[in-house]
Order: C-alpha cells, then sequence, then structure tokens
C-alpha cells in the first residue's frame, strides 16, 4: 500500500472543518465544533497535522488523521506524542508504520530519539504492531469512566470546617491561586514523565476559552488561599455530556474529603444543568482518585495507552527493505 499524508492547513477554514470531520467521526469523543478546533491549534504546542490517505483503496476519502505534537503540559524532556485516529475498517500493517513513521521525522527534527503514540484498547490491532518493534513498551495507560447523570445522586458530604466551597465566578481574583495550587498538586499524578503547567498566561488561556465556563470552575478555599481545584469543560457538539477536567488538591490539604467533595459539586452542578453523563480519565496508578470516582459511582468505558519507544526501530518502508 502506498500512504499520503495531506499537510493540514491551518489558515482555511474549508480545509480545517475537513480534518475536524475526519477526527471526530473516528474519535467522537473528542468532538469539537470548527470554532473550538480553531481554538485549540491557537494554543497547541509545537506539532504537525495530517489528512492520511491510503492511495491505493478505491475509495479516495481520508483514512484519518495525525497529530504529532509536543504538548504544553509535559515536560521539556517528554518527547512528542502521536494522535492518529484511523478507520479501523481500513487499518493496515503498513498503514500503521507509514503513520508512525512520519510522526517520527517531526520528532528527530525536533531533537528527540524516542516517540510517544496514544492508542485506544479499541484499537487492539494497532497497539500489538507497535509493541512489537524492538524497544517500544507501554508507559501509562488512562481508564476513561463515567456516570450516569440520570441515576440518583450521590449522598451529600459536608466540606471541611475551616474550608470554603466557591467558584471562579464568584471570586476571578483566586484564579493566580488555582494555577499554584494545580501547579503543586500535578506533580504527584503518576506519568511517563512529570506533568508540567504552561505558563500562566497559556494556561489562563484555556480557562477563558470556548470550553471552559467560570461558574463550573469550583475552588476549595482555606484561609483565602486555594486549596483545591476542580473544572469542567464543555464541547458544544457533546450535547449531553460533559468531560472534567483537572480535579487536584494541594498536597497540604489532602485527607480532608476534598477532591470528593469538589467532584460531587461538579456532578451536582452537571445534573441542575440537564447533561446525562460525566465523563473523565484517570491514570491507572492514581488510586486516590480511582477510589473516589467508584465511590461516587462511575463506571470503566474505555482504557487508552501511552506506547514510548525508539524512532531508530520503526519499520522502514518495503521499499527500503528489497521487498
Amino acid at each position: 500500500m502506498e500512504t499520503r499524508f495531506e499537510p493540514l492547513r491551518e489558515d482555511d477554514a474549508a480545509h480545517r472543518t475537513h480534518y475536524n470531520d475526519v477526527f471526530q467521526g473516528i474519535w467522537p469523543e473528542f468532538a469539537l465544533t470548527d470554532e473550538e478546533f480553531a481554538e485549540e491549534l491557537a494554543v497547541s504546542g509545537p506539532a504537525r497535522r495530517y489528512l492520511v490517505f491510503d492511495v491505493d483503496h478505491p475509495d479516495a476519502s481520508a483514512v484519518g488523521t495525525l497529530a504529532v505534537e509536543r504538548v504544553t503540559w509535559s515536560s521539556d524532556d517528554a518527547p512528542p506524542i502521536v494522535y492518529a485516529p484511523l478507520d479501523l475498517a481500513r487499518m493496515s500493517s503498513g498503514l500503521v508504520e507509514d503513520v508512525v513513521r512520519e510522526a517520527g521525522v517531526f520528532a528527530h527534527e525536533q531533537g528527540f530519539t524516542d516517540l510517544k503514540v496514544l492508542a485506544w484498547d479499541r484499537e487492539v490491532a494497532y497497539v500489538d504492531q507497535v509493541l512489537g518493534w524492538d524497544g517500544w513498551r507501554e508507559v501509562e495507560r488512562a481508564v476513561d469512566v463515567a456516570i450516569d447523570l440520570t441515576a440518583p445522586a450521590p449522598a451529600p458530604r459536608e466540606f471541611p470546617a475551616g474550608v470554603a466551597m466557591t467558584t471562579v465566578a464568584e471570586r476571578p481574583e483566586l484564579l493566580p491561586g488555582a494555577y499554584a495550587c494545580l501547579e503543586l498538586a500535578i506533580a504527584d499524578i503518576p506519568a511517563d514523565e512529570p506533568e508540567a503547567l504552561p505558563p500562566y498566561d497559556e494556561w489562563l488561556k484555556g480557562m477563558r476559552g470556548l470550553t471552559a465556563r467560570d461558574e463550573a470552575i469550583f475552588l476549595a478555599v482555606r484561609d483565602d488561599e486555594v486549596v483545591g481545584f476542580a473544572g469542567l469543560e464543555f464541547r458544544a457538539l457533546l450535547e449531553d455530556e460533559l468531560w472534567h477536567g483537572y480535579t487536584a488538591v494541594r498536597p497540604d490539604a489532602r485527607g480532608l474529603g476534598l477532591a470528593f467533595a469538589l467532584k460531587l459539586a461538579t456532578i451536582e452542578y452537571a445534573r441542575a444543568a440537564g447533561f446525562r453523563s460525566l465523563r473523565t480519565e484517570n491514570e491507572a496508578r492514581n488510586a486516590p482518585m480511582r477510589h473516589i470516582n467508584a465511590q461516587l459511582g462511575y463506571e470503566p468505558v474505555a482504557a487508552r495507552m501511552t506506547l514510548r519507544g525508539p524512532i531508530a526501530s520503526i519499520p522502514a518502508p518495503l521499499s527500503h527493505n528489497g521487498a
């Protein structure tokens, strides 16, 4: 087979729409409107994006998309990561190799010898193939869970004494404190490399973006300092479903039930707003948050794996192998 990569023309609205349509047709969990997608492009880290075509297939439509990106919340040492939604019915070993190889070119140009690939558990053939290459391994696993908001609400719990609940809508001046809280909290989230927030001004763009609402960013405040944070993400095309953003508690305020209370506040908000489902992901090794979600009634719906390996071990094209 022969794979053709058509670079995304980010300044071409029609081409962005085409790319976005292909993407969300394969990964509907992350569907974005054209406006939301344009905003995401504006704040993403260094990246290359392509529409992917199987030249030999009689159907000339795209078989998927490819994005290889140095994400803004990763450390400087973290290699670029591949997001490649591919049509499972038209996936082949040659297509997978071509896609990851193309991503490897970007990673190599950025000065990296390794690359990461994000894949769903439903893409088992994709995962098995990549893990068959020398030196490739699974380094992270995220479990997606969801709660049915039409079911009875979890029992409320009192907020701990000395800690108040508020929102960014009520106290916008606490946003710098929310950032400081998150910066401390995410250092403890299990990951292949420690996560790192982007600079405050860049982070603030997300907090003021199309998928955020001040009244849905909840803060736990003690002595006028933010010690806990929980936010929701709104995507216009997901009419019945919301996604959680970070739920985080500062290390010196843990053990008080703040994460449970904050998450319950987001559940109550989502239910009152008429949503039917609330979804999030947890790193499989993040036992405390997985325990809280289980207590609240979240059920597993999918898993995502991050695979990592050396660019040099990605198979060369058949024509380079003497075949």
